[in-house]
């Protein structure tokens, strides 16, 4: 133990990336993001993978926004690789953050942007989010959508992107494993443990923050135990 690591200690190197909060709000407060999940977990570190798991249509999507959110008002680069949403769904998520965490308008809803049933005092608050959007995102935020879950194509997206522009974190929206219980191939599992290790392996190599969503299996939903054929093959 050298004094070289108790001074890293002391500086607080071995923090990750704070998401507890993001700017102020007209010099007011700041937006809260994570506060308590940052300070548990100190943060989101390079170099380390981290996954967050839930059953389709459970928010997972929306969870990963305000994480983004932290890491960019602390000078990350964020690079969003998908093969379950569209682009606009992200961006339908940002403009409902900003306009509910940033302008505290709290009546804009993903229905009606979805819908287009706006009233003028909404459409104008959609015009904030966009300008605010717009002005502080360019360069900051990119998002590539992908077919399937191509481990070759999402490679070559990230070591591109990491080594030509910069992005230090990236997102890869989503990891499936939906099949019944009666499935016996084990192939699936075996694909999903690789997949996850090659994700890490780029974390690793490239001291980038690397996260990514798993769908649970749909069979599973309205279990609140674990046995052992939870735990096989890592499920």
């Amino acid at each position: 133990i050298t004094d070289n690591f108790l001074q890293d200690l002391s500086d607080g190197v071995e923090n990750g990336v704070d998401l507890g909060v993001r700017g102020n709000v007209k010099k007011k407060e700041p937006i809260r993001c994570f506060p308590f999940l940052s300070s548990s977990i100190s943060g989101l570190m390079h170099g380390t993978t981290n996954v967050v798991a839930g059953f389709s249509s459970s928010g997972k999507s929306s969870f990963w926004i305000t994480i983004i959110m932290g890491l960019i008002d602390k000078g990350e680069k964020v690079l969003i690789i998908s093969n379950e949403q569209k682009a606009k769904v992200f961006k339908i998520n940002f403009l409902v953050w900003l306009s509910y965490k940033y302008f505290r308008y709290y009546s804009l809803t993903k229905k009606k942007l979805i819908s287009g049933e706006m009233s003028d005092e909404d459409k104008a608050v959609v015009k904030k989010c966009q300008k605010y959007f717009n002005d502080n995102f360019k360069g900051k935020l990119k998002f590539i959508g992908i077919p399937d879950t191509d481990m070759s194509i999402v490679k070559k997206k990230v070591r591109q992107n990491v080594l030509q522009w910069g992005y230090s974190a990236v997102l890869f929206d989503t990891f499936k494993a939906d099949f019944n219980s009666s499935d016996k191939n084990e192939n699936t599992w075996i694909s999903l443990i690789k997949d996850s290790r090659t994700l890490d392996t780029m974390a690793k190599k490239y001291d980038i923050i690397m996260m990514a969503s798993v769908q649970l299996a749909s069979h599973m939903m309205g279990r609140l135990w674990l046995s052992a054929d939870c735990l096989s093959q890592s499920k």
